[in-house]
């Protein structure tokens, strides 16, 4: 069905319009987890375990999460999108409750592994679903508004969970917030079996490669990218060293003398908050300092935090964790960006499933060597490490990056039409000057402005 511009006339009347509605109703739900600011606390206090195996629990949680998004992928694809966010959504409620009930570590792993099998189901089916919903009612062309509105809608549900999350364990039982979170998913499943199953494009057959044909069929293709060859292991780093401050925030508190209640959960709320900042505007960095720049720009930022949380032992410090979390947020959207404008579209998914499995596998053995670093030599000498290994091998790597980004195809045309354009991106010398030093032209070559290379 083609796309047509969107009508002032409703689309409820069509099962595909209200799945619309629908899918907002789940992820206000769904992302309601009162439990999120004290979990670490809870595991510490209440199960009575170390930070080393607060960390351990979080190994084959990100194994699956690098492993299993490709299969449950083809999951969604043969039994369909409303199906894969259903038992994903039961499934977290299952793992909720044996958190909840857990007095073991083997048990909180248990919850931990059922945790990513339902991240996997859900995450990606839920955009197949909106976006096949949209274009059955022929509103294709209005996927990222709904996109965008549905990304308010779950950062506002973290934010009120986060804030109410300290004051419901201190007033009623710590494990309260977490049984809470698995009726949220509950009553998420539910909505998510009203959805109905949006057709599929017209002519469509099923893939004829397997899944890992597909997935090494797609590293060959950003292999031989050289900007997305180098992105995918720059942005491992950047997202990986991004990833300690979430499993650190609560430690930090805890180590400035604030207890359970309103207060450990209000000092976390500023941090969501600045991290939907930097979702939102990434963007507009990218209009107004380029890709390059933004993307050097993170992890200056990440080493800047790490050296300040290093240096200052004072709970004011968290603001340079909420400086991490936008660094953090802002990275996706600009790469998932990036990498969209180079490669096939018939490769895009899986590439980006890539690029997320890298990250995921360089998580696994950063954790244990976290959980090592607080137990052992102290949360502040911790965030001082953490600085100087950003440091080192973001300047390595990125700067393997920053060489190939120079030299991409599509990097020199979008330079060459802020020239030709105007300063939409960079200014008229500038973007000649980058073409220049990216791309040296032979004598009598045209440069970007039309005129001939001396």
């Amino acid at each position: 069905m083609p796309d047509r511009p969107a009508s002032s006339a409703p689309t409820s009347r069509s099962p595909y319009g209200r799945n619309i509605r629908r899918y907002q109703i789940f992820y206000a739900v769904y992302d309601f987890q009162l439990w999120w600011p004290i979990w670490i606390l809870y595991l510490l206090n209440d199960r009575g375990m170390s930070f080393s195996d607060i960390t351990l629990i979080g190994i084959p949680y990100w194994l699956i999460i690098a492993f299993g998004q490709v299969p449950a992928g083809v999951f969604a694809d043969r039994f369909g999108r409303a199906w894969s966010m259903r038992i994903g959504s039961l499934i977290f409620a299952a793992a909720m409750i044996v958190f909840g009930l857990s007095g073991s570590l083997g048990e909180v792993i248990v919850a931990w592994v059922l945790w990513a099998i339902a991240m996997t189901l859900v995450a990606g089916a839920d955009s197949a679903l909106l976006h096949d919903s949209l274009k059955a009612v022929g509103r294709a062309g209005e996927f990222e508004k709904y996109a965008g509105r549905t990304f308010a809608i779950r950062s506002s549900a973290i934010v009120v969970a986060t804030l109410l999350g300290g004051p419901i364990a201190s007033a009623i039982d710590i494990r309260v917030p977490i049984f809470l979170g698995a009726a949220a998913s509950l009553i998420a499943a539910g909505v998510a079996f009203t959805f109905t199953e949006p057709p599929r494009d017209a002519g469509r057959s099923a893939p004829s490669m397997s899944a890992r044909q597909t997935l090494a069929t797609a590293a060959r293709t950003a292999w031989n990218i050289p900007s997305v060859r180098y992105l995918i292991p720059f942005v491992a780093i950047l997202l990986a060293g991004a990833m300690p401050s979430e499993y650190l925030l609560q430690p930090f508190l805890i180590s400035h003398d604030v207890s359970l209640g309103f207060e450990f959960s209000a000092l976390q709320v500023p941090i969501r908050l600045v991290a939907v900042f930097g979702a939102a505007t990434a963007f507009w960095w990218i209009g107004r300092m380029g890709e390059g720049r933004t993307l050097s720009f993170l992890p200056f930022a990440l080493v800047v935090a790490y050296a300040g949380l290093g240096l200052v032992d004072h709970l004011g410090a968290i603001g340079f964790l909420a400086l991490i979390g936008l660094a953090r947020a802002a990275a996706m959207p600009v790469v998932e960006g990036y990498i969209n404008r180079r490669v096939p579209s018939s490769q895009r998914a899986t590439i980006l499933s890539l690029n997320h499995m890298g990250f995921s596998l360089l998580v696994v053995p950063l954790l244990p060597l976290l959980g090592f670093g607080v137990d052992d030599i102290g949360i502040q000498t911790t965030f001082g490490i953490a600085a100087v290994v950003i440091a080192v091998s973001a300047v390595i790597v990125g700067s393997l990056w920053l060489r190939a980004h120079r030299r991409d195809p599509t990097t020199r045309q979008r330079l060459a039409a802020a020239v030709s354009g105007g300063p939409t991106v960079l200014g008229r010398q500038q973007a000649v000057g980058v073409v220049a030093r990216s791309h040296p032209q032979k004598k009598g070559d045209p440069l970007p402005d039309g005129s001939p290379a001396a």
